[in-house]
């Protein structure tokens, strides 16, 4: 994917003068002539084994144990599905990209989501090393850019808990991409270093959409870069080769989706989505927000931000900060509307904070700070990190410990329906997770398939019209999620309760 020669040897002698970008005198040395730094084989072992070790652990909890969110839960009946031929998009709501189902769909074809453990351990391992190259870039030091992989996979294992997230598959080209824009803005890469940049972002997006803020804050950055170095004739070449690039990966995907006619609600559910809807959840949105912030302020995001916009002025790296702090910032407002009080918004941006730190410190004579980072990434923001990385490792196991109940009842209620269910009928499971239509192997006549995630007012709206239409024959409530009061009415107008032994956290509805 990329050429560049990137690794690190821990057998040269990291002194000050080798880890600080500076000569005798002080002053900063080109880009040009500092010293490649080469990972050796030993590196590259340790962080194979933890990318395999994440992605096994990851890829297990879901699999083997009720540790999963409404979203993760979500991702995995909607991959369910698919390869059941029934399609995400146009029936089933959902939020990543058509590769990352497709992926997820592969493994399910293979008889388990086992079969995922191989992608996500590439995809870690990858974006390990594309973060490691970033950040020694801006530092030419080899410590400060081993605590920020290191980091990156604290975060991935403790906020990203249960993994399968779509925008942990697609992270490794998101990093290679903004890599080849780092080149050019730093080292006057070639032009058509463009092609492979417009690719590469393109398959980024094609497992996380939410990546499309930072490549139109980019798109912009760059032409602002080449107009100010008036490179007018150079920018629109650029933009020639990332159509191309583009397009070299778009016409793939898109040949599938326009043949399963699912392009058009396929755009709208990711691109006009990532731009415009921002609610994953029904919670209270000053909460949620204040929450969001608390996450925000706890990985690192708000002062670093704060600190890029105070060195702004800076010639240095000008460009590469502008585009971070921008997209930071759009990104920081996003995660604010998500109405939800899950954690794991902030792995999308949480590599970009770490770069962004970098070039921050990069820029600084005080090698201490470098030399101990990772105490003063936790000293920084008064120890909020390791509460919060605690937090997510421990959340999840201790609210499966408490909704030991409910699993243990969707297992009793699943074992009915099955007695129960034909191919052609269809249930709806009013609850928190998605875990019923696994379970029965059934579809739900509603996109909207879980109904406290993408629970926007028309959203609630087209779910009170499906079940309305009296499609599914049997509705299975969850007591402790709150029914829509349009669905309360048809319950008692139109379903009767059914008894099922020892079931006494969910209530069955069968159509009279």
């Amino acid at each position: 994917m990329d050429n560049t020669d990137f690794s690190f040897d821990n057998e040269v002698n990291y002194s000050r003068s080798h880890r600080s970008r500076r000569d005798n005198k002080g002053d900063k040395l080109p880009l040009t002539s500092e010293k490649k730094v080469k990972v050796s084989f030993m590196d590259k072992m340790r962080m194979l084994f933890w990318s395999i070790f994440i992605s096994c652990l990851s890829i297990a909890v879901p699999i083997f144990t009720g540790f999963v969110n409404s979203i993760q839960s979500q991702n995995i009946m909607a991959a369910f599905s698919l390869s059941h031929n029934i399609l995400p998009y146009s029936n089933i709501q959902v939020s990543g990209g058509f590769f990352y189902y497709a992926i997820l769909a592969l493994a399910y074809h293979f008889g388990s989501l086992l079969w995922v453990i191989p992608f996500f351990a590439f995809a870690l391992y990858v974006s390990s090393l594309y973060l490691y190259k970033l950040c020694f870039f801006f530092t030419q030091h080899y410590s400060f850019a081993t605590v920020a992989c290191l980091l990156f996979y604290l975060a991935n294992l403790c906020i990203g808990f249960g993994g399968l997230y779509p925008l942990q598959f697609g992270m490794p080209f998101f990093l290679l991409g903004f890599w080849y824009l780092v080149k050019y803005f730093c080292a006057s890469a070639k032009d058509e270093l463009f092609i492979a940049y417009g690719f590469i972002m393109a398959l980024a997006l094609l497992f996380e959409p939410a990546f499309l803020i930072f490549d139109l804050v980019a798109f912009l950055v760059l032409i602002v870069f080449n107009v100010s170095h008036k490179r007018i004739g150079r920018g629109f070449y650029q933009f020639l080769c990332i159509v191309f690039g583009v397009m070299l990966i778009g016409y793939v995907a898109g040949y599938f989706l326009f043949n399963m006619q699912l392009l058009s609600v396929y755009i709208k559910q990711t691109v006009f989505a990532t731009l415009l809807g921002f609610s994953y959840g029904n919670a209270i949105l000053w909460q949620s927000a204040l929450f969001q912030f608390a996450v925000l302020f706890a990985t690192g995001v708000v002062l670093a931000v704060l600190s890029g916009l105070k060195n702004l002025g800076n010639r240095e790296f000008r460009a590469t900060r502008s585009l971070l702090v921008i997209s930071l910032v759009f990104y920081a407002i996003k995660i604010c509307l998500t109405q939800d009080f899950q954690i794991y918004h902030v792995l999308i941006i949480f590599p970009l904070t770490l770069v962004l730190i970098a070039i921050n410190l990069g820029e600084t004579s005080d090698l201490d700070k470098l030399d101990n980072f990772f105490l003063n990434y936790f000293l920084k923001q008064i120890y909020l990190p390791l509460i919060l990385l605690v937090y997510g490792l421990f959340q999840p196991i201790v609210t499966y410990f408490m909704q030991s109940p409910y699993h243990t009842e969707r297992s009793l209620v699943a074992n009915y329906l099955n007695k129960k269910l034909s191919s052609k009928d269809n249930i709806y499971a009013w609850d928190n997770v998605a875990s019923l239509y696994i379970l029965t192997k059934s579809s739900s006549s509603s996109r909207y398939s879980i109904p406290v995630i993408y629970n926007s007012s028309e959203n609630q709206t087209s779910l009170d019209d499906n079940l309305l239409a009296q499609e599914n024959k049997y509705i299975i409530v969850n007591n402790s999620v709150k029914v829509s009061s349009t669905v309360e009415k048809l319950l008692k107008k139109n379903y009767k309760a059914i008894s099922i032994s020892n079931v006494t956290h969910f209530t069955v509805y069968e159509l009279k």
